[in-house]
């Protein structure tokens, strides 16, 4: 179908990954100002490549280059599980997934279990544009980052104050009861995983998403972020969205794939993503939030009924909408 030539309002939509059923002495107003902070400063670098002046390749487009920026400024963050602020897994290192997705041509990139990059979205993003391919995994991943020239940090950079925190809680809370690793707690687990999408002014859709991964679990677990259909996906006929929550779950009922679904069957963004996560939870349980673009830049925001915090941005006429659940929105200029 051919692309219009009427200018869009551009629009930004961020996630920093859905807290489920954590204490509250684990998200006090300490924790959430960090994570007020950088979604804001995520929301202002994504928006100023969103309204810049159009790429000057054929393999980005505005919305691309948005939802890398914005991400990427989470992965730099250190309070976000992506990036310097991964979790560890059962081996106690850290393994990050990320994928990025162009809705215009449908191309997508996406790294898995990927170590010593700082910014896994980037290097997705030249899978995207550089290979025939979808996915590179672990040291393949990595053997194309040193090809491309992306710079390798020591993994002590990808741990951050939250990584350390998280890996100590989560080892507490298994071994009350009573599991060894590699494992995942029942009752509380902190996703956190990180996620972008935008429309650009020509009408293009994209979206990101980046993970460290759950904590403590077996060295080599995929998760659904970089996934299409699971942890994400654009296209410009329908829209574009972004998940969080548990992996697993997300994985078995392509709840990205199923929120795009649902908006070709006429529902809003808000109802769409609410509904294709209102399934998971009808048919296996578990928990999940997520980020809904449409075609025309409405927008929805979703989470299961458990999450504490789901922190979100969005960028609209200049203005951010934020806070630290969906149900909670604060208002500045841009």
């Amino acid at each position: 179908m051919a692309q219009t030539n009427t200018l869009r309002k551009p629009v930004l939509v961020i996630h920093g990954g859905a807290l489920h059923n954590l204490p509250e002495m684990y998200f006090g107003p300490e924790v959430q100002e960090w994570k007020l902070d950088g979604i804001r400063r995520a929301a202002r670098a994504g928006y100023a490549a969103l309204v810049a002046d159009d790429p000057q390749n054929d393999a980005d487009t505005n919305a691309v280059m948005a939802v890398v920026e914005a991400v990427s400024a989470l992965e730099d963050d250190g309070n976000f599980n992506a990036g310097c602020g991964s979790n560890l897994n059962a081996d106690g290192h850290v393994r990050m997934d990320a994928t990025v997705m162009n809705g215009k041509n449908l191309k997508c990139g996406g790294v898995i279990g990927v170590s010593n990059i700082q910014n896994p979205i980037r290097l997705a993003r030249q899978v995207m544009h550089k290979t025939r391919h979808c996915l590179l995994t672990s040291k393949f991943a990595n053997d194309f980052a040193e090809e491309m020239g992306v710079p390798f940090v020591e993994e002590e950079k990808l741990i951050s104050g939250r990584s350390k925190r998280v890996h100590h809680r989560t080892l507490d809370r298994l071994r009350k009861e009573g599991k060894e690793l590699p494992s995942i707690p029942k009752i509380m687990n902190e996703h956190d995983t990180v996620g972008a999408v935008a429309l650009d002014r020509h009408g293009n859709l994209a979206y990101a998403t980046s993970t460290g991964g759950l904590s403590c679990v077996k060295a080599g677990r995929v998760g659904d972020s970089a996934l299409p259909g699971c942890g994400g996906y654009a296209d410009n006929e329908v829209g574009a969205c972004s998940t969080t929550g548990s992996g697993e779950v997300i994985m078995r009922v392509t709840v990205a794939a199923r929120a795009m679904f649902n908006l070709e069957l006429g529902q809003t963004p808000e109802e769409a993503m609410k509904n294709a996560i209102q399934y998971m939870v009808d048919r296996i349980g578990e928990f999940a939030g997520g980020i809904l673009l449409d075609k025309h830049g409405e927008v929805g925001l979703a989470a299961s009924p458990e999450t504490n915090i789901m922190t979100f941005a969005v960028v609209k006429d200049d203005k951010i909408k934020f806070g630290i659940h969906p149900n909670e929105p604060q208002y500045e200029d841009l």
